[in-house]
């Protein structure tokens, strides 16, 4: 049965019909009646939970599954319309990155300490990341009553017990600049360079990235890109931080431009 609503909102969906306030009888042992409402055109439906918050409750798997990738939290129908169209603009954003299309039109060039090659271009620069190393590490515990005399030597007392661990340490802070042919961090301790010739892997990591360098057994870990943002046109509404993914797409469009 189909029901009047007081406040009439568009499919934060489709975007293609008025959402048509329904109530449903769900269970089969024990039934019930949930409020709902549908989209006549997609045939989304939201499920009221509390007050004027709406939980996901169906959509069509094969046309919008991006959907599965949104935490289904209740919210109003207004929080819908944002959460779906930012999830969209940076799904959208991510493929077009890869692809190398939005290069000249989102250069990132904030601080780029470093002097250009023969044709090298330069498409991102951002201070203040951070450069994390996996340090490895080794406590030692001794038991019993004995005394230490130096460094590592003990007299009388148990016997000692060495515990070894591994933990990712910050070990500089510097500019991280992105070119045509070449990743390079400018850190207040030391430079890094990686070519692209040299450049094993590429991944999201938590907030930053994992890169790995040929000849090097561990990745290098950078964060600290959320605190810049990629904006398309006026509106913030198409603004969002860079984070790891949108990072590796962004170095992963640059490659493909530069491999056509």
């Amino acid at each position: 049965m189909v029901m009047l609503m007081g406040e009439k909102y568009s499919c934060p969906v489709c975007q293609n019909a008025t959402l048509e306030e329904k109530y449903v009888t769900v269970g089969s042992i024990l039934k019930r009646k949930i409020k709902i409402l549908e989209c006549p055109y997609c045939g989304t439906r939201f499920e009221k939970v509390l007050g004027n918050r709406y939980k996901l409750n169906w959509f069509n798997v094969n046309n919008y599954s991006y959907l599965a990738e949104i935490p289904n939290n209740p919210r109003n129908i207004s929080e819908w319309n944002k959460v779906i169209s930012q999830h969209l603009f940076r799904k959208i954003l991510i493929e077009s990155l890869q692809s190398g299309e939005l290069l000249d039109d989102v250069k990132l060039v904030v601080s780029a300490p470093i002097i250009p090659k023969k044709k090298e271009v330069i498409y991102l620069g951002l201070p203040n990341i951070s450069f994390y190393e996996p340090r490895r590490y080794t406590i030692r515990n001794y038991g019993g009553g004995g005394f230490r005399v130096a460094k590592g030597v003990y007299i009388g007392g148990g016997t000692s017990v060495p515990y070894k661990f591994e933990k990712i340490d910050r070990v500089d802070v510097g500019s991280f600049v992105v070119t045509n042919s070449r990743i390079v961090f400018v850190g207040q301790k030391r430079t890094l360079t990686i070519p692209y010739k040299k450049l094993v892997s590429l991944a999201p990591h938590n907030k930053g990235i994992l890169i790995g360098k040929e000849g090097r057994e561990k990745p290098l870990y950078f964060e600290g890109f959320t605190k810049f943002s990629i904006q398309l046109g006026s509106s913030e509404e198409y603004t969002t931080p860079i984070s790891g993914d949108i990072l590796v797409a962004f170095i992963q469009g640059v490659l493909n431009k530069n491999s056509q």
